[in-house]
């Protein structure tokens, strides 16, 4: 175990004591290439992750990217796999038809007939767990392809470290909560440059960058038969400037500004969840559990994630539809970030995990089946033999053979210090010149008798498949702009609950789902700029009862009336917060969540009296 001293003095350095590691983990080997994959395929394909050089670290792409040699023998990687036959069971497009359309058997395992989903679990407890091996198996691929590409090149110096770089690459994260330096966007350059430069065995060259986009090739009538129009699409898109047109481009800009907005939300939410939620059945999905009570936890990384696919997607991008969201290229940075947020927090809490609970029909599963973490994940085997992975065989990341970062210690006190360094903001302990608390922290504002010991959040419920297709909340705090077009960048949006559905879904599924919104940033944003006097409750409950509004939005921009959404329930609570002393605590809520229901009682989507909670 690391002294207190010692932990403290290696958190800022914290990145390159994880890469000291990653290099000491190598060993010689050989390659396993993609060839050696295919020959494989006469028998179920294993799904074991890559364990032959060690357990190697997921780093954030940015990061990554830092490393030349691994950088460029990873985007060769993707290059190849996305150049495969879309009829191969290893290619890019039945990976990533797994997850939706086109409904079809995978590597021999039979589907139940159900024509409108995939694979994947959404709204239920299995949703961290599936991905999980989901996960593991596209990383397989990518690394398989790059350790081909490394071989290729001619025998010396720079085949020798292309062939060392491919040894321990592991596919990256992209962290879309974490704060970036002023002046740089959430997402990074490399996910909006269309071509980039690699060297290849040949030299060189300028290709169109994996990272961009999936090119069809060729665009499947089973894609249009499952989603209408944007099954037409002849290559993967996010926030098209028009849906419906085949050769579309993107607007980079729309979706990348509305990640920057919602970066701070995201942060918030992804601090909240790690300090004060202890059950894995509320962390893990995004349904919602009825009659919870008062402190009944709304929020979870599912419901996170799905605010990060509707941003991204916009009206009509692959993001946006389950059917087709795993085709796009960010859809597998943006789910290893949250398998990353998911193996934290379970390193957090290790006594809780998955217990039987009932899930939503898909290709696999009927609706309302129980599942529990020995239930098989289909279709991932876990070995040749036919043994399909459980929740309980994909429960370690090492399984696999990779860890992240803030894991690299395997102690909690460093991933809560990572936890408040990265997410933490006003809620994480502040260094001060006076030794006020151990280790000479404070918590933020502590002599500031406005410095709003309680948190206020804004938890909503509705029904996954109100309107037949993606849609979303927002949360003001002040007068809004009427022009629905420009609610995402509305100076007075707090936050932004997405649903993440599927394209033409039947409207009135029985899912109900569940998110946050935290308010207590914004309120003390307002309290600086005189728009409130104080953060007292007396105070701020007033103040919420006038100013706070909600709508709800369609992807294309459209309003919905907020009367025709019956299962549409806002409500507010508050919570005493208990600063933390050090950076190896969390700020916690304690004693009693009080309930609201001034702030919402009569207006349309609001809890009222009597309503479940």
């Amino acid at each position: 175990m690391f002294s207190s001293r010692v932990l403290q003095a290696s958190i800022p350095r914290l990145l390159f004591a994880v890469l000291v590691l990653t290099s000491t983990l190598a060993s010689p080997l050989a390659i396993p290439t993609k060839s050696n994959l295919h020959r494989r395929q006469n028998a179920p394909f294993a799904v074991t992750g890559i364990t032959d050089s060690g357990t190697q670290l997921r780093l954030e792409i940015r990061d990554l990217q830092q490393n030349a040699d691994q950088w460029n023998i990873y985007l060769l990687g993707m290059q190849r796999l996305q150049s495969m036959d879309q009829n191969d069971m290893l290619s890019w497009f039945q990976i990533a038809g797994i997850h939706g359309a086109p409904f079809a058997d995978w590597d021999g395992v039979k589907g139940n007939g159900k024509q409108d989903v995939g694979w994947c679990i959404h709204g239920a407890s299995l949703f961290l767990s599936w991905h999980r091996p989901y996960l593991a198996l596209y990383e397989s691929l990518v690394v398989a392809h790059a350790r081909d590409a490394a071989a290729e090149f001619p025998e010396g110096d720079e085949r020798n470290r292309y062939v060392e770089a491919a040894k321990t690459l592991r596919i990256p994260y992209w962290d879309w909560a974490k704060p970036v330096p002023k002046g740089q966007h959430t997402a990074p350059d490399s996910l909006t440059t269309a071509q980039i430069s690699v060297n290849t065995p040949s030299g060189q060259q300028t290709i169109a960058s994996p990272l961009y986009t999936y090119r069809f090739h060729p665009v499947e009538d089973a894609l249009r038969s499952a989603v209408g129009g944007i099954g037409d699409f002849l290559e993967t898109h996010r926030h098209p400037n028009q849906w419906w047109v085949a050769n579309t481009t993107n607007n980079d800009g729309g979706w990348v500004d509305s990640m920057d907005q919602f970066q701070s939300q995201a942060a918030q939410r992804v601090f909240n969840i790690f300090a004060n939620y202890n059950n894995y059945m509320n962390v893990s999905n995004s349904g919602w559990q009825p009659n919870g009570g008062v402190s009944s936890k709304y929020d979870s990384f599912e419901s996170v994630h799905d605010v990060v696919h509707n941003t991204i997607g916009g009206d009509g991008g692959n993001m946006v539809v389950i059917q087709l969201a795993a085709f796009d290229p960010i859809f597998w940075l943006h789910h290893t970030n949250i398998d990353r947020l998911g193996a934290m927090w379970e390193a957090l809490y290790p006594n809780s995990y998955l217990v039987p609970s009932p899930q939503h029909g898909n290709i696999w599963l009927s609706e309302g089946q129980v599942a529990d973490a020995d239930t098989p994940l289909q279709p991932f085997y876990a070995d040749p033999t036919g043994t399909f992975h459980t929740s309980n065989s994909a429960r370690y990341p090492k399984t696999f053979g990779y860890t992240y970062p803030e894991l690299t210690f395997d102690d909690p006190a460093t991933i809560r210090a990572a936890i408040n360094q990265l997410y933490g903001g006003m809620d994480a302990p502040a260094k001060r010149s006076v030794t006020l608390a151990d280790n000479g922290y404070a918590p933020p504002n502590a002599t500031d008798s406005n410095s709003n010991p309680r948190d206020y959040v804004a938890n909503i419920r509705a029904s996954k498949n109100s309107i037949g297709e993606s849609y979303n909340i927002h949360i003001f705090l002040g007068d809004f702009t009427p022009n629905t077009y420009d609610w995402a960048k509305d100076p007075n949006l707090v936050g932004t609950h997405g649903v993440f559905a599927k394209k033409l879904a039947p409207i009135g599924d029985p899912i109900h789902v569940a998110g946050s919104v935290m308010l207590k940033k914004t309120l003390r944003q307002h309290y600086e700029q005189g728009k409130i006097s104080g953060l007292t409750e007396d105070i701020v409950i007033p103040y919420l009862q006038k100013h706070l509004h909600w709508r709800v939005q369609k992807m294309d921009g459209c309003e919905v009336p907020r009367e025709s959404m019956p299962e549409l329930k806002v409500m507010v609570i508050s919570t005493e917060v208990q600063p933390a002393a050090s950076p190896y605590q969390l700020a916690k809520w304690v004693g009693e969540t009080k309930l609201h229901l001034e702030v919402t009682d009569g207006r349309p989507g609001g809890l009222c009296p009597g309503d479940e909670y």
